[in-house]
């Protein structure tokens, strides 16, 4: 999704709650009984570029703190370059010939040793201001077009996440470096209150890829081994730098390991829409009484599932600790709260009915909602668990990042668009008093959604039978 051009989310949001007379934590008032308690929105991160890995980063986390949540998700990118499309494995060029990263000058500089670990430092001083500040970590890789190619999505990107692409692997570039400076910003959290108290572990959810769907419907075996090596990878560091047996065997019960996805079209890599059927790419044509493309949850015609080896496929997803998704599924403008839940159903449906695993069924055998109190919060384990990992509206019209949707119809439809580039009030999608009171309602459904535990309605396949209501364990607003 691209960055929406307006008043800082998390501000708005922060000043909702409190004129709604609810707590100064981004979460909204809770129901006098509910069936599960309530659910932050937590902000995110964006380092997209060597400008990022520094001052601004620690500077974001600051503003993320002061917000008022528990958690900060970060979203570290890198870039790919190639010679092919990398549609899918017909195509003769070859996806990916090596990775880069933005510099000051946005160009693409392919890596070398001394930039990595250039990168690794800077997120090492990321994830410290955010364990300083008693956050839990939650992390998100992305890779995104090196070429600036329009439509160039990484979702459909067809890579192994071990091999080499020119001098480094995907996890050269990415989850080595990540998982090191997790480690150095854990190993030096002072102990909390008096001398000589123990650490205390640091809340992480790692997610192996963010938005990348095809590259792990065809490596399974590969993101398989990558759970427990980078889960090891951390631990050992810590032990390295000195962290006792005891504290890290904490660490590894409160570090978890996962995979983010989008929400549908598995294998696709569109030229126009990523998320939608064909609707010539802008979401400006939609009218204001039509029907949001695809809100019938129809499985997609694009995402086949050839070549995908479900078996290994299963094992991986008894192996991680978390799934998540990025939450842009189409809405009316006039939704109701729970309609929010239509990103998970349609994830689970597309994974069931193109892909050939019943995800759901699978993740609720592993105990996904399932506590002895009926519910769940910050300090209950949970076997697997279930996350947006990206959530929000942008009031983009297209891809390109430079058209606004000019009603709540067009930005309900297509969520996920934004708007490019610095602040300009002339290019702000939420500059009518319309666009503001909708978005503000939208903010305002999502918190009663989360408040009453952000269900996930799940039925019989084929059926509309309704045979669980199951949490989304945490929901990260794209600020």
């Amino acid at each position: 999704m691209l960055a929406a051009g307006a008043v800082p989310l998390l501000l708005l949001l922060l000043a909702m709650v409190l004129q709604l007379g609810r707590p100064t934590l981004v979460t909204a008032a809770m129901d006098p009984s509910p069936a599960l308690p309530p659910v932050e929105m937590n902000p995110s991160v964006m380092v997209v570029g060597s400008f990022d890995w520094g001052d601004r980063c620690t500077d974001m986390v600051r503003r993320a703190a002061e917000a008022g949540g528990s958690v900060v998700n970060f979203v570290p990118t890198h870039y790919w370059r190639g010679g092919g499309s990398g549609r899918d494995s017909r195509d003769k060029g070859e996806p990916v010939q090596d990775f880069c990263y933005m510099d000051s000058s946005r160009s693409c500089v392919a890596f070398d040793s001394a930039a990595l670990e250039t990168f690794r430092a800077g997120m090492a001083r990321c994830f410290t201001a955010a364990v300083q500040a008693g956050l839990g970590v939650s992390v998100v890789p992305h890779l995104d077009d090196g070429a600036g190619r329009s439509g160039a999505w990484r979702n459909g990107l067809l890579f192994s996440p071990v091999r080499q692409y020119g001098a480094f692997s995907y996890t050269q570039v990415l989850l080595d470096p990540l998982a090191d400076a997790l480690a150095e910003a854990i190993a030096d959290n002072p102990p909390a209150g008096d001398a000589g108290e123990p650490r205390q572990p640091v809340s992480v959810w790692f997610a192996l890829q963010g938005e990348m769907s095809a590259t792990v419907l065809r490596y399974p075996h590969e993101y398989t081994q990558l759970v427990a090596e980078m889960r090891a990878k951390l631990l050992a560091a810590l032990w390295e730098r000195g962290v006792s047996a005891e504290q890290v065997d904490e660490q590894r019960v409160a570090t978890k390991v996962g995979l983010s996805f989008n929400y549908n079209k598995f294998l696709s890599w569109s030229d126009t829409d990523p998320h939608l059927e064909d609707t010539g790419g802008d979401a400006q044509d939609i009218g204001d009484n039509a029907e949001p493309p695809g809100s019938d949850q129809s499985p997609s015609p694009t995402a086949p599932a050839a070549g995908v080896d479900v078996a290994a496929l299963t094992q991986l997803f008894q192996e991680v600790d978390f799934v998540g998704v990025s939450a842009y599924a189409p809405l009316k403008p006039d939704f109701q709260p729970q309609d929010l839940d239509v990103s998970a159903t349609t994830f689970f449906q597309e994974m069931r009915d193109t892909v050939g695993l019943d995800l759901a069924a699978l993740l609720r055998r592993r105990g996904w909602g399932n506590d002895p109190t009926g519910g769940y919060n910050n300090d209950t384990e949970m076997a697997v668990e279930f996350h947006y990992s990206e959530f929000g509206v942008g009031g983009g019209a297209n891809g390109g990042g430079h058209r606004a949707a000019r009603n709540p119809t067009a930005a309900a439809a297509a969520p996920y668009w934004g708007i490019s580039g610095v602040y300009r009030s002339f290019t702000d999608p939420f500059s009518s008093s319309e666009m503001r009171q909708w978005r503000r309602s939208f903010y305002s459904r999502a918190l009663d959604w989360l408040a009453a535990g952000a269900t996930v309605r799940l039925s019989d396949p084929g059926t509309t039978t309704e045979v669980a209501r199951l949490p989304v364990r945490h929901c990260f607003l794209w600020s």
